[in-house]
């Protein structure tokens, strides 16, 4: 069972459990992420299908980086969110370097769209393919100063994506990445080959947003600086 925040009273999670309920708040909101008190100058979303809802009702005030391959993308997120938020939008994908690559829309879920092949697990429903450019992290980034809130949602291509952000990375605050632990593509990365990359660059996971209940193949997981003292609190 999940429930906001203002739900979660001592007297209900009492009751619930006496039942053999456990009663666990929905992390992916921004009622949740509130708590960490994240305060980045530049959002930047990457991967941003229909929008991330939560991550712009965070940060209501604050410049948001869009990017995306897709075509048509762009236009739901004016329609959505145009009137209450700061964005700019890049239609490209993002990658450990400069260059061209092949999206491949996926005829169940276009938000399931990936660069990588996918195996059968994350299912081969592959409708139709269409070249897309390629920019680094950094050389979008460049041109924004401040701290930075980064989410990453790139169905399997997210360590290309952090290969290509040495620089931001060293100016980042937090990261919320969706990271495959199921073999989802084809020559795709490990789960702990992120965390070492990370903590290579001075980061260590701090939450997983996911509901415990479900089977999963992929984490949503929350990074922060190794040395933030968010690690020291008994509270988050």
């Amino acid at each position: 069972m999940i429930l906001e925040e203002e739900d979660l009273t001592i007297e209900k999670l009492t009751a619930h459990s006496k039942r053999g309920i456990y009663i666990i708040p929905d992390k992916m909101s921004s009622n949740y992420l509130a708590r960490f008190e994240f305060s980045p100058d530049v959002v930047v979303d990457v991967g941003v299908h229909s929008g991330t809802d939560f991550l712009y009702e965070l940060f209501p005030k604050t410049k948001t980086l869009l990017i995306d391959p897709f075509p048509g993308f762009e236009k739901t997120c004016i329609e959505r969110f145009g009137q209450k938020y700061d964005f700019e939008y890049f239609h490209c994908a993002v990658g450990a370097a400069p260059g061209k690559s092949t999206l491949k829309v996926q005829g169940d879920n276009i938000g399931k769209s990936t660069l990588g092949l996918p195996t059968t697990m994350q299912g081969q429903n592959t409708r139709e393919e269409f070249d897309v450019e390629v920019k680094t992290l950094d050389s979008i980034c460049k041109n924004y100063a401040g701290k930075v809130g980064l989410k990453i949602d790139t169905e399997g291509h997210e360590l290309e994506v952090l290969k290509g952000a040495s620089d931001t990375l060293k100016r980042t605050e937090f990261i919320i990445a969706e990271l495959s632990i199921k073999k989802r593509y084809w020559g795709g990365y490990r789960f702990s080959e992120v965390v070492s990359f990370l903590q290579e660059n001075d980061f260590e996971i701090i939450d997983i947003l996911n509901p415990i209940w479900r089977v999963h193949m992929f984490w949503d997981c929350l990074f922060v600086k190794k040395d933030s003292d968010l690690f020291k609190s008994r509270v988050i």
